[in-house]
């Protein structure tokens, strides 16, 4: 071994020590969260008395544009700075603020609210971005409730200054773009003020929420026997097809050639895998099967870690999802999770694996993984409907020019 060779590794070795310092500790967090308490809230009536109605369209935006209630005290702070060119004005690297309100004071202390605004790239659920946004601002999460993919909530404690803040925030994702609404009680406060916290955050709406994801969608079809959806900013790799009775899909991220022509590790990895029905076969004797071919060098087979809860497509009959820890076999090595869902369908059992590193070294990379495996898994489907009434309206084609259609449109799909 070259001593260049040593120096790489050795500084690798105290790179791997450092993260297992620091990033298990917020790793161990995230595991304990728990979800929010109810909050007993005040009667309608009684709560519209105390408060204020506000409609608001921050920067002049629609897009931006909400309504909520404040209590009846308290005052807007932020300064109108002129309309905001979404498509190129809201920042992809800091949350912007663009609304805030604030409280009388109270022996020198405040509550208030803010809304910030930022614009995404990549598919991530909204649970995941929260939690990692939370732990890189120094706040320790007390508990949070995911209620979709695209929103969810969280009661945290952060230090600013000398004042120490309890703060109900909300999440949305609002097409490609996360809006962040929080509330601002001082520690002292908390007790008196926490039914109206919960509720003012509760009252906020967005009036022009928007439909979509945050990326764009590409659609992969096995042939016309089954079709899923993936984010545009993987990468599909799929061998030719030659049967329908065995079909295989691979989409991954962050693999780049070496001079050499090898590959580097991926950020992330996703397989499909089709078995038909037509087989001798069954569930039982194909989770073997595959469980057989769970072969990674350098790494062993961990236990059950996680079990993840899907909306399988209504194609399938049943799924079920699972994560398994990969254990590196050399100290040097980062930890990987395994991902495992398998469905049935009437036709086909469904196999959708990803390899991902491990939630505990790399968490922003993890969460953005299992957006994509979500995705993946949840529009596994037999029929393609939009490419079905694309046939159906081709009136006025003979049987032969439909078929020459559908053969070239297969053809795409596998280049």
């Amino acid at each position: 071994m070259t001593k260049a060779m040593k120096k790489y590794l050795f500084l690798h070795f105290l790179l791997f020590l450092i993260c297992l310092a620091v990033l298990p500790a917020r790793a161990d967090q995230v595991e304990k969260i728990e979800s929010l308490a109810e909050v007993e809230f005040l009667p309608k009536e009684e709560f519209e008395a105390k408060t204020q109605f506000i409609e608001e369209m921050p920067l002049e935006d629609e897009r931006l544009g909400f309504t909520m209630r404040l209590p009846k005290d308290w005052k807007p702070e932020l300064a109108p700075i002129g309309k905001l060119d979404l498509s190129s004005g809201i920042n992809k690297k800091v949350l912007q603020e663009v609304a805030r309100y604030v409280s009388p004071q109270r022996f020198n202390l405040r509550s208030f609210f803010t809304m910030q605004v930022m614009e995404l790239t990549y598919e991530i659920g909204a649970e995941d971005w929260l939690i990692y946004h939370l732990l890189r601002t120094g706040s320790t999460i007390s508990a949070m409730t995911e209620y979709s993919p695209k929103e969810a909530e969280a009661l945290y404690v952060i230090v600013e200054g000398d004042t120490t803040y309890i703060v109900r925030t909300k999440l949305f994702l609002n097409g490609p773009r996360v809006v962040i609404v929080r509330y601002f009680v001082p520690q002292e406060d908390y007790k008196a003020e926490r039914t109206m916290q919960g509720q003012v955050i509760d009252s906020f709406r967005l009036t022009n929420p928007e439909e979509g994801g945050i990326e764009d969608y590409a659609t992969f079809g096995f042939l016309d026997q089954s079709y899923f959806d993936y984010p545009a900013s993987w990468t599909l790799k799929s061998k030719f097809i030659k049967s329908i009775e065995r079909m295989r899909a691979y989409i991954y991220r962050g693999i780049e050639r070496t001079d050499e022509g090898d590959l580097t590790d991926p950020k992330g990895q996703i397989r499909v895998h089709l078995v038909s029905k037509l087989l001798d076969t069954n569930l039982s004797n194909e989770i073997k099967e595959f469980r057989s071919g769970v072969k990674y060098p350098g790494y062993d087979l961990g236990d059950v870690i996680d079990v993840e809860t899907f909306n399988y497509h209504d194609d399938m009959i049943k799924g079920r999802a699972e994560v398994y820890a990969l254990k590196p076999q050399n100290i040097t090595m980062i930890p990987y999770e395994l991902v495992v869902s398998v469905s049935e369908g009437a036709d086909y059992y469904y196999f959708v694996s990803m390899l991902s590193p491990s939630r505990k070294m790399e968490y922003y990379d993890w969460a953005r993984n299992m957006e994509a495996f979500r995705i993946v898994v949840e529009s596994l489907r037999r029929q393609n409907v939009d490419e079905y009434y694309e046939f159906l309206d081709m009136e006025g084609y003979s049987p032969e020019e439909i078929e020459e259609y559908i053969e070239e449109q297969y053809e795409q799909m596998n280049e």
